[in-house]
Parts: C-alpha cells; structure tokens; sequence
C-alpha cells in the first residue's frame, strides 16, 4: 500500500517508519511549506500528523479523492476530516520521544475484537 505523510515530526516520522517496515511503500513526507492540494494522489493513505489546530485547514486544502485521510489527534472528530470521504483517526499509545526511536516506542498492532466480543466502552455518566 502506498502513503504519504504531512508533518515530519516525532508522530509522523515514527508512523512513517512503523508501516514501512510493515511493507507500505511511502511516496513523500510533506512539510509546512509544501502544497497538500495533491497529497492524495496515487495513494492509499495520507496520514496527517500536524497540529490538532491545524487539522482541518490541512484536509480541506487536499484535493479529496479515493485515500483515506487519517488524523493522530486523540481530541478531534472525523468531522474535522471533511470534505473526505474516507476518515479515520490513530492515536499513539505513548509520547514519541524521536523520529528515529523506533516504532514500537509509541506505536503497536493490535487486533480488532471480535463482534462477539466487542463491549461498548463505559459510559463516564453516574
């Protein structure tokens, strides 16, 4: 599968290195200066790993199209992906310490449950 990535920090560089050691094939890492408009292009997946802030202006500057558009914010909605179809949030189960720390540092697989076992997440009202 290919992939870009937006944001070539901690987050980014550290989910950059995690799929392509899976396989996945990145075709560029863009920058603050870089033009997202044909980010999506050719790709299966275009992660954004920019500032929570940030998100939605990014994703409506790219062109939508058949990727899925991923976010790594744990405090955004998918809403914030509009106008894309495809959306879809990741959140690292730690703090990155570096680019180059290796994946499994914020990153890990873990299987879907099973419809038989999924529970509903516990609701926070008393």
């Amino acid at each position: 599968m290919d992939f870009r990535v937006i944001g070539p920090g901690r987050a980014g560089s550290s989910l950059r290195e995690a799929l392509v050691e899976r396989g996945w094939t990145c075709l560029g890492v863009l920058g603050r200066d870089d033009d997202p408009a044909p980010t999506a292009r050719g790709v299966d997946l275009v992660i954004l790993a920019v500032p929570d802030d940030a998100i939605g202006a990014v994703a409506r500057a790219i062109e939508p199209g058949p990727a899925v558009i991923v976010h790594l914010s744990g405090a955004e909605t998918l809403e914030v992906l509009a106008p894309h179809e495809r959306r879809a949030s990741v959140h690292p189960w730690s703090r990155c310490p570096t680019p180059t720390s290796g994946p499994a540092a914020c990153w890990a697989e873990r299987p879907s449950p099973s419809p038989a076992t999924r529970r509903p997440a516990p609701s926070s009202r008393r």
